[in-house]
């Protein structure tokens, strides 16, 4: 074999080579564009208490907040009610996204109804700086109040209406809840 054949099979791997990697920066950035570009749906709207509906609980004993009662504290934004567990791994996925929304919009209240047991959501609270009143909920609290699912909000006016509901577990989601059930209230 001469150097001319060993540089001719050279040359042909190290065009294999970029030909492979064009390709897997292609494949990148069609991806990219996808999630940039995709739209947030509400998920499982159907669920839970009907839109239109005034919120069967108005008075809440939180564990950090004490006493309140969503008549009596009225806020022109409305609520977001967001049930979650402290054993459900997607809720923590949420915490920070709460966090966030709430030293954001202080026009809305919101109130995190979490189930388990007082010690695990003392450490949630601790853990991802919960700073809106967070209520202890059990099984029976989940099926009175129509709601399955964790995580789940719900998007109330200031009179308490279930305008918009949802599975949430993107920002974007969160985002698209609120704003139409600002919107259905507007209306």
């Amino acid at each position: 074999m001469s150097i001319f054949d060993i540089s001719y099979l050279v040359l042909w791997a190290i065009i294999a080579v970029q030909t492979y990697y064009i390709v897997q920066i292609g494949k990148k950035k069609v991806v990219t564009t996808a999630n940039n570009q995709m739209e947030f749906s509400l998920v499982e709207e159907n669920h839970g208490i009907a839109k239109g509906k005034v919120f069967p609980q108005q008075q809440f004993d939180s564990i950090n907040h004490g006493s309140f009662d969503l008549q009596r504290t009225r806020k022109s934004g409305g609520y977001l009610v967001a049930f979650t567990s402290v054993r459900c791994a997607s809720c923590k996925l949420v915490y920070p996204l709460l966090k966030n929304f709430h030293e954001q919009h202080t026009d809305v209240q919101v109130v995190v109804l979490m189930q388990g047991d007082e010690e695990s959501i003392l450490q949630n609270i601790q853990d991802y700086e919960l700073n809106m009143p967070v209520v202890q909920i059990a099984p029976s609290d989940m099926q009175r109040l129509e709601t399955g699912h964790y995580p789940f909000f719900y998007y109330l006016d200031s009179t308490t209406q279930v305008r918009t509901k949802s599975i949430i577990n993107h920002e974007g989601q969160l985002k698209r809840l609120v704003e139409e059930g600002r919107l259905k209230t507007a209306v």
